[in-house]
C-alpha cells in the first residue's frame, strides 16, 4: 500500500550552503507534507520543512554530489540532499518527494515518472487536511 511516511539517513547540504563548504548526516522523517530532520535516529529534531514550500525539485547539480537532488524553495533557498548514506533508498525518497509535489511541472523532467498516482491518492487521503509546518513548534 502506497504511503506518504518515509524515514532514514541521507547527507544535506548546511543552510543551503554549497556541498563543499559543509554537509552532514541527519536522519530524516517524512510525514505527509512534512519533512524533519534529527541529528541522530533518537536524537534531537536539528529542522524540518514543508513539501509545499518547494518550487522545485531536481536531480543535483552539484559536481561534489554524485547521487542526489537539490530542491529549491519559494524563498529562494535551496537544500542539497545525497543519497550516499542510503542508495537503496534513493528510489523510495524519489517516489515519495514526487509525489507529494502539488503538481509534476514543479519536478526536472527526469523525475516526473518517480510521480505516482497511489501515492498522491494516499497523501490526499492521510494528509489532506494537514496544516503548513513550522520549524517554531520544535524549538
Amino acid at each position: 500500500m502506497a504511503t506518504c511516511v518515509m524515514e532514514g539517513y541521507l547527507r544535506k547540504s548546511h543552510k543551503g550552503q554549497p556541498w563543499s563548504k559543509g554537509n552532514f548526516k541527519r536522519f530524516f522523517r517524512q510525514e505527509g507534507n512534512h519533512v524533519r530532520y534529527f541529528v541522530s535516529e533518537t536524537g534531537k529534531c536539528a529542522g524540518g520543512f514543508d513539501m509545499r514550500s518547494l518550487l522545485f525539485v531536481r536531480p543535483s547539480e552539484e559536481k561534489e554530489i554524485k547521487f542526489g537532488a537539490d530542491f529549491i524553495f519559494s524563498d529562494g533557498s535551496k537544500m542539497l540532499i545525497s543519497f550516499e548514506e542510503s542508495p537503496n533508498e534513493a528510489e523510495a525518497w524519489l517516489t515519495v518527494w514526487a509525489s507529494t509535489m502539488a503538481s509534476g511541472s514543479m519536478l526536472h523532467p527526469s523525475l516526473r515518472s518517480k510521480r505516482k498516482a497511489a501515492y498522491v491518492s494516499a497523501l490526499a487521503r492521510d494528509f489532506g487536511s494537514q496544516c503548513m509546518y513550522s520549524c517554531s513548534w520544535f524549538q
